[in-house]
């Protein structure tokens, strides 16, 4: 499952989420440490933009990350529900929720809150798919403004009923 844990739900939840923050601040500190490698640079990003739709009111964001074998990535947290297409490699993915391993092809939908650690068994990418006000790569800091919490209190903060988080729904395309 993903989702959001909210106070009273799963204590063991709550503790692998602390886990991934855990991580995630461990590695930050060992690579500005010099003792972990930054793989940041060695993952390509790529943006893709559908115009505006004027019968909804919105474009459509693609971010297409192209992950090396071998490296380990903290995720951010979205703050809406979107989709997720791995289109080559193997991934595993821990949440606080559970694990997956993730084989391509594979589109999934992440719920909002969801935050994630993962390691590239393969070389992968991995599209997330957002709805969004804007349109254009000079945007990227407002679209990640829209899109992503900095951190799980101020997600907490901007949804406060928020629903009870769903399975993950995924379909192995041929």
């Amino acid at each position: 499952m993903n989702g959001l844990v909210k106070p009273g739900r799963s204590e063991a939840a709550l503790r692998e989420r602390a886990k991934i923050l855990d991580l995630e601040n461990a590695m930050r500190k060992q690579i500005a440490d010099g003792v972990l490698p930054d793989v940041e640079p060695d993952c390509t990003l790529r943006h893709f933009f559908v115009p505006k739709s004027e019968q909804f009111g919105c474009f459509t964001y693609g971010r297409e990350i192209t992950m090396p074998r071998g490296a380990v990535i903290a995720g951010k947290i979205h703050k809406h529900p979107h989709l997720n297409i791995i289109t080559k490699g193997v991934i595993a993915v821990k949440t606080e929720f559970g694990q997956e391993v993730y084989k391509a092809p594979v589109t999934f939908v992440s719920n909002p809150g969801t935050k994630r650690a993962v390691f590239a068994l393969q070389d992968t990418v991995w599209t997330t798919i957002h709805l969004t006000s804007y349109g254009s790569e000079e945007d990227l800091d407002k679209i990640e403004d829209e899109v992503i919490a900095p951190s799980f209190e101020v997600l907490d903060q901007m949804i406060p009923n928020k629903p009870e988080p769903k399975e993950i729904i995924y379909e192995v395309l041929p």
